[in-house]
């Protein structure tokens, strides 16, 4: 099934109400890849395909949260949801009173992920079975959502809107010229509005655009939350004044273009690209030492000089790479040789996959395409699951086993365990 996104509506013969909300109903049907993810069952009513609420709520909510929807990440692979991220997110917080599907909206780079699972409600008792799922460029999502509340908008009719959250929101944002565009893309990769005031957060956002330049701008950004964009900024800022560590990427470049097709999620393009890695340089896929030997053909040298412990154990920028052609450079922040070299790997991927010969990237936790497929690249260079699995021989694993293995790979054990994991062998604690 191809990867779709609609929101349909059937308004009513005619419009009526005296007030804006009132005169927003209709039924409302939302289809994912094909996968009709409104379509209901009440407690004693038949099921239906539409939900009729009003809909002023929802093209409300949209606005509200317009940039964090487009633009925000999940910052971490290892934390849920929390409540905040889903008042931004999720559609449970645009149903006031109303039962609605949940469909939530992340950002995956320069895809939108748009997701919609099963959900049972108690008050009303309305059941909705079908869950949905779509990978889809962030313009196309844009351009739905925009059809929707502007058809919400001409069916109300201004007037009826005048003073509301709904026609304020929805003029700003269509009032946004190019130039002010890039600040509401970082806002909103923090995931704040740009439209209400937060003054600390907007001048390190333009500290941020001086010092970095737009692009890394948002690769912090996308990685940062408010509350840690100061100490976030001081580190990449101290990470981009040195970049000392050089490599020549010429070797990988013989591999040509690597193909990103967005059906596969992010990780599954870093794996691949490992193992089209490993073919161009005639590495073994079960070559323990398939690390050590990128680093020579790419001539990265880390025991030269180097950053050291500039990144807190909660720090979520851990590197920057540079390329300049088959030329580059990237700075590492973190305390340990191991956190070091699986970075390091990430910034070869990074400047491999560059789309531009002369680019810029940060490296960080955020879980966008690049950055998940950057980390998968590492772990499967600096890990690779087909010497994991010759070492387990069918067996368990133990965690003393994978802090042996971490110890030879010169790996963090983190990276060991999340491969076995992730690949579906059995670890045990003896």
């Amino acid at each position: 099934m191809v990867n779709s996104f609609a929101i349909k509506t059937r308004w009513p013969k005619a419009v009526t109400g005296d007030d804006a909300v009132a005169r927003s109903f209709a039924h409302v049907q939302i289809d994912i890849s094909g996968r009709n993810v409104t379509r209901y069952e009440g407690e004693f009513d038949p099921a239906a395909d539409e939900v009729q609420f009003p809909t002023y709520y929802l093209a409300e909510w949209f606005t509200e949260n317009w940039w964090p929807i487009l633009w925000e990440p999940r910052k971490s692979e290892t934390e849920g949801d929390d409540y905040e991220f889903l008042t931004r997110h999720s559609t449970v917080f645009a149903q006031n009173g109303f039962a609605l599907p949940k469909i939530t909206f992340v950002q995956q780079g320069a895809q939108l992920n748009v997701h919609a699972s099963a959900r049972d409600l108690q008050h009303p008792e309305v059941r909705f079975r079908n869950g949905g799922n779509a990978l889809l460029p962030r313009v196309s999502v844009e351009a739905e959502l925009s059809n929707f509340v502007a058809r919400v908008v001409k069916w109300i009719g201004r007037a009826a809107l005048e003073g509301s959250n709904l026609i304020e929101n929805w003029d700003a944002i269509r009032d946004t010229d190019p130039d002010e565009q890039i600040f509401c893309q970082l806002m909103g990769a923090l995931g704040l509005s740009p439209y209400v005031t937060n003054k600390a957060a907007e001048e390190l956002v333009e500290r941020a655009v001086s010092g970095l330049g737009e692009d890394l701008a948002l690769d912090l950004c996308l990685a940062a939350k408010p509350e840690n964009l100061n100490q976030t900024l001081k580190a990449a800022l101290l990470a981009h004044s040195n970049m000392v560590v050089r490599a020549e990427i010429g070797p990988l470049l013989t591999a040509g273009a690597l193909a990103d097709p967005v059906s596969l999620p992010g990780w599954r393009r870093g794996v691949q690209a490992a193992r089209k890695a490993r073919e161009t340089l005639s590495i073994r896929d079960d070559d323990p030492e398939a690390s050590n030997r990128l680093f020579e053909r790419l001539k990265i040298d880390l025991d030269g000089s180097g950053m050291q412990g500039v990144a807190e154990d909660d720090a979520v920028v851990l590197g920057v790479v540079e390329r300049e052609g088959k030329e580059v450079r990237f700075g590492l922040t973190q305390s340990t040789r191991a956190q070091r070299r699986f970075t390091a790997a990430r910034a070869a991927f990074a400047a491999w996959t560059a789309e531009l010969p002369t680019s810029a990237k940060f490296l960080t936790l955020a879980v966008t395409r690049e950055q998940q497929a950057s980390r998968a690249f590492a772990a499967e260079i600096t890990a690779p699951i087909a010497y994991l699995r010759k070492r387990a021989r069918g067996s368990k694993i133990s965690d003393t086993s994978i802090f042996e293995l971490a110890g030879e790979l010169q790996v963090s054990a983190e990276v060991v365990r999340n491969q076995l994991v992730n690949n579906g062998l059995t670890l045990t604690r003896r």
